[in-house]
């Protein structure tokens, strides 16, 4: 049998070849979501995990504004995920990074770090980003903020300050 009489059509092995690459470079580049940020640490969980009451959503054109396509690649990336975050800072005066993605980042606040500390579950985030994606854009920019009550250890819910932005 010739290259040329082969019983496989060259398109059907090109659609096969592609398609095995693509798994493996996604198999190889898949690295979780998360920022490694002191104060913030993550814990995986077998099932989906909603701490948190709804949230407040509002455009800032102060923040500087995120890629909706790297957002929505944020999403996707967080929707296999399952566990919580836990939440522990000292002092209020900064935003701790919590997910992030080439140049989209989720970042959270305690608006008194004296109830801390706070737990966000994978639902949560999950909802953040996809609120804020659908109905907080202005074209391909994202830059939104409010503010989302979370269990904390001493029992109850405290709020959290969070923003979208640009990464870095």
């Amino acid at each position: 049998m010739t290259a040329t009489t082969s019983p496989w059509p060259r398109a059907t092995l090109a659609v096969l070849l592609l398609v095995n690459l693509a798994a493996a470079v996604v198999a190889a580049g898949h690295h979780p979501p998360f920022a490694n940020v002191t104060g913030v640490s993550w814990t995986p969980s077998p099932t989906a995990r909603s701490t948190c009451d709804q949230a407040t959503f509002a455009f800032d054109a102060s923040l500087e504004p995120a890629d909706w396509r790297q957002c929505a690649a944020l999403y996707s990336a967080w929707t296999a995920e399952n566990g919580t975050f836990c939440v522990t800072k000292a002092d209020c005066k900064a935003y701790l990074l919590v997910a992030q993605h080439t140049g989209c980042a989720l970042a959270v606040e305690p608006m008194d770090a004296r109830k801390g500390p706070y737990t966000i579950g994978d639902k949560d985030v999950e909802a953040l980003l996809y609120n804020s994606l659908s109905n907080f854009s202005h074209g391909t920019l994202l830059a939104v903020r409010g503010v989302i009550k979370c269990d904390v250890a001493s029992g109850g819910r405290a709020g959290l300050a969070w923003q979208i932005s640009k990464a870095g």
